[in-house]
């Protein structure tokens, strides 16, 4: 059965089955998460850990020194080569200076050294000279010792000499390993208590954290005991509205102003009245937060509405995308159905259109519903140039047909001069003359402009231009329809200047992108606009040049022939008044006059009517005064 899109009741159980499989059925009031009591805080043990810790990991990046054994620090190196190789070295040079110089030489100077180095040496210990060099004073003490005990004696003296020096330098290295170890301990210990102070300040950092912390969770607490008691309950005329106004409330903690829901073929369509708190840019943006609350299955569009304080919603389920086309159609009925928001469009009567689609793409039936539309009312006329032949046949009880070369020069005789006559009748402050019955507006439908740019002289095509440029404000309205949206090369279909005027764009599927630059523009490709790849057939593009819109996704109405043919007979546009036509006599009379060439045309016409001015008699046979003189030059 078929669904109305607005229905009057809004309990039809058939669209409750609807709704129910794209949408949730929230409560009356969503659910809260129970408002407990927090557990307590062990802030003692939160820092003892957190000191442990960062003991720890002092001990692992700095570890002590002291606890590294001597040999390890090569200890045992030091003392072997101070003890051993030096007194050697020393006696060694001691002997060698009393062989060269005599004793008294060596041991004096030996005796000098060792009281100006022991002397250095204690006052350095005693007032606390670098280390190093203290070391080293009391180091040639000892050699300076060793040094003059060599010199003054000899044999078993040298023996005594370096064991002296031997003693000497271990008992020195002793004291030397001891001051040295507990400078270091020293050290070690204001590095420990630097680390103290520095463990005692992240401990209180660490314990202010936690405390605000825990301030901040009885806030929450409170916050989520005060906005549970606040929480309203949420009413509405349908389950859609029910759920838009709590998932509302959930993100942003407002409540709607209004929530008016329609239903459309795919899907809704919400208009929501936002309150002060919340403005439009804040709803708009944050929207996909409501959606995700929602979770639907589909696709939720937020676009501005018409007040400022309005959000428009468009729900899309995801089953649009297997959306049938409309079939049929009686007076009034839309054009397209929008695949995005299921909005139906109407027949756009008085706009200037191009129509471009691709051989498959279903140009012929989509077209078809504006034709119908353009040929019904009394105060609408319908002209079809279709050089095809095929579509012209179906239409001759409603329109103006032509579909011969010939008939179309006849005709843009006939329209230029209706539309100069139009021009001089519209009024002072008018735009546009005003459409009535006997002044009908006069919808010119190029069926294939392809043909036309092929097989039509270039005044004929002049006048086409001039149609398109001047006469929209003499209400009539030229629509273009093309397989090939080309400006140029072989079988281009599409002419620059009546190109430019056509405000409104539609386009089903058609061959290259180059050819949805031509339709949409330029940047089309850029901006996604690709009608090259629609599915086939019934998908288009629409875009309205006049607001610069972005095209939207149309779901295109079938028409047959077999609808068409069904249609009543509509007065048809002459500009010597309406003619009514039934069967095939319009179509017959066309034919026969296609086949008879002009001359014998005007020939038989003069034969019959002798004494007929040229005017009236190019009129009586549906000719250009031009053809006509043509024509009578050659009978």
């Amino acid at each position: 059965m078929a669904i109305d899109p607005y229905p009057s009741n809004r309990y039809d159980p058939s669209w409750d089955a609807f709704t129910a499989a794209h949408t949730a059925q929230p409560p009356d009031v969503a659910p809260r998460p129970a408002a407990g009591p927090l557990p307590p805080l062990d802030v003692a043990s939160l820092i003892a850990t957190v000191t442990q810790a960062q003991q720890v990991q002092g001990a692992v990046l700095a570890p002590d020194k002291n606890r590294v054994p001597v040999w390890a620090r090569g200890e045992t190196a030091k003392v072997t080569y101070w003890s051993a190789i030096m007194p050697t070295l020393v006696t060694g040079c001691a002997n060698m200076a009393v062989h060269q110089w005599g004793v008294n030489g060596p041991a004096w100077t030996g005796a000098v050294v060792t009281a100006l180095s022991l002397a250095l040496g204690v006052s350095g210990l005693n007032h606390h000279w670098d280390m190093k060099a203290s070391a080293l004073l009391l180091g040639l003490t000892v050699g300076s010792v060793t040094f003059t005990t060599a010199a003054t004696g000899t044999g078993w003296m040298d023996v005594v000499a370096w064991l002296t020096a031997a003693a000497g330098t271990v008992g020195f290295k002793i004291v030397w390993n001891r001051k040295h170890a507990a400078a270091k301990a020293k050290e070690a210990l204001t590095a420990a208590k630097a680390r103290t102070e520095t463990l005692k300040g992240d401990a209180v950092r660490t314990k202010s954290a936690i405390n605000d912390a825990y301030a901040l969770l009885k806030l929450q607490e409170a916050q989520r005991a005060a906005a549970a008691a606040a929480t309203p309950a949420f009413h509405g005329a349908t389950p859609e509205e029910r759920a838009l106004r709590c998932a509302v409330w959930d993100v942003f903690h407002q409540n709607l102003v209004g929530c008016d829901v329609r239903y459309t073929r795919t899907g809704w369509v919400a208009t929501l009245g936002l309150p002060v708190e919340l403005p439009r840019n804040d709803a708009r943006n944050a929207w996909h937060k409501v959606s995700n609350a929602l979770r639907l299955d589909g696709r939720l569009k937020a676009a501005d509405g018409r007040l400022t304080n309005e959000l428009v919603v468009s729900f899309v389920s995801n089953d649009a995308a297997q959306l049938e086309p409309l079939t049929g159609w009686k007076p009034g009925d839309s054009w397209a159905v929008v695949a995005d928001t299921g909005e139906e469009i109407p027949v756009p009567l008085g706009r200037r259109i191009l129509f471009a689609g691709t051989s498959g793409a279903g140009k012929s039936w989509s077209a078809r519903p504006l034709m119908a539309e353009a040929s019904e009312y009394p105060d609408h006329r319908f002209v079809l140039i279709d050089l095809k032949v095929t579509e012209a046949r179906n239409w001759q009880h409603r329109a103006r047909i032509a579909f011969d070369p010939d008939q179309v020069d006849t005709l843009m005789d006939e329209l230029t001069e209706e539309g100069e006559r139009r021009l001089k009748l519209i009024p002072r402050g008018r735009d546009t003359i005003e459409i009535s019955p006997a002044l009908p507006r006069v919808t010119v439908f190029v069926d294939e402009g392809g043909e036309l740019i092929s097989n039509l002289s270039n005044a004929v095509m002049d006048r086409l231009r001039t149609i398109a440029r001047k006469y929209r404000a003499a209400e009539i309205i030229l629509v273009w329809c093309t397989q090939k949206p080309s400006l140029s090369g072989d079988g281009h279909g599409l002419d620059s200047q009546i190109s430019g005027q056509m405000t409104q764009r539609l386009s089903l599927a058609v061959a290259t992108p180059s050819e949805s630059r031509v339709v949409f523009g330029e940047d089309a490709g850029d901006k996604g606009w690709d009608a090259h790849e629609l599915p086939m057939p019934g998908w288009a593009l629409l875009r309205d040049i006049e607001t610069q819109s972005a095209p939207r996704r149309l779901r295109m109405r079938a028409m047959s022939p077999a609808d068409v043919i069904a249609l009543p007979d509509r007065p048809v546009w002459t500009i010597g008044g309406d003619q009514y036509f039934s069967g095939d006599s319009q179509y017959l009379a066309l034919v026969d006059a296609a086949d008879a060439t002009p001359a014998e045309m005007v020939a038989a016409y003069m034969d019959a009517n002798p004494g007929t001015s040229g005017r009236a008699a190019a009129k009586a046979l549906g000719m250009s005064e031009t053809t006509f003189r043509r024509a009578l030059k050659g009978s």
